[in-house]
C-alpha cells in the first residue's frame, strides 16, 4: 500500500536509547528503517486516499537486517446509510469505526469512509476488534449517531439508518 505514514518507537536492547523514527512507504509500498537491535512498535496509517484501511500496531525485535511486512488486510464491513424514516440512501455521511478498549475509543486508531451518492460506505478492519461506529455529516443533515460494541468477525454487509434533518 502506497503513502503508509510510519512511525517507530523502541528501546536498544542494553535499554540505552529511547528510538523514534519516521516514514512513509513509496508507491510499490517499501519502506526503509535503520535501527539498532532493540524492541520495537510498528504504527502503520494509512494515507488520506486509503482513510477507509484502520491503522495498526506491530511489535517486531530487531536483532539483524531483514524484513518486515505490515499486513494492512482485514474484515471488510460494506453497507449503506439510510434515511430510517423513507429508507432512501444518503449521500455524504461519514462512517468512522475507532478501535474501543476499557470503554473508551479511539479517534486516533479509527477509519473512516463517507458514503456515495446511493449511500454505500466501505471499511477494512483489523480482525476481532471492537469499534465504535460514528455516522455524521458535516452540514447536520443527518442527526449523528454512535452504535458502540461492534465486532469484527467475518466480512459483512449492512444497512445503517440514520434520522434525516431535512425533513
Amino acid at each position: 500500500m502506497s503513502f503508509v505514514e510510519l512511525k517507530v518507537q523502541g528501546v536498544t536492547l542494553q535499554g540505552q536509547f529511547e528510538v523514534t523514527a519516521r516514514n512513509t512507504t513509496n508507491r510499490y509500498g517499501s519502506y526503509r528503517f535503520y535501527l539498532p537491535t532493540g524492541n520495537y512498535s510498528f504504527y502503520a496509517k494509512p494515507g488520506r486516499s486509503s482513510a477507509h484501511v484502520a491503522p495498526r500496531i506491530a511489535n517486531h525485535e530487531v536483532m539483524a537486517p531483514g524484513s518486515l511486512n505490515l499486513d494492512l488486510s482485514g474484515t471488510e464491513w460494506r453497507g449503506t446509510v439510510r434515511d430510517s424514516v423513507t429508507g432512501t440512501p444518503l449521500k455524504s455521511v461519514a462512517v468512522m469505526a475507532s478501535i474501543t478498549w476499557l470503554g473508551q475509543a479511539s479517534r486516533y486508531m479509527s477509519a473512516t469512509s463517507v458514503s456515495d451518492r446511493k449511500g454505500r460506505f466501505s471499511l477494512v478492519l483489523e480482525p476481532g476488534r471492537t469499534y465504535l461506529l460514528s455516522l455524521s455529516r458535516p452540514d447536520g443533515r443527518i442527526a449523528p449517531k454512535e452504535i458502540w460494541g461492534m465486532v469484527t468477525g467475518r466480512d459483512s454487509s449492512f444497512d445503517v439508518l440514520v434520522r434525516n434533518t431535512e425533513q
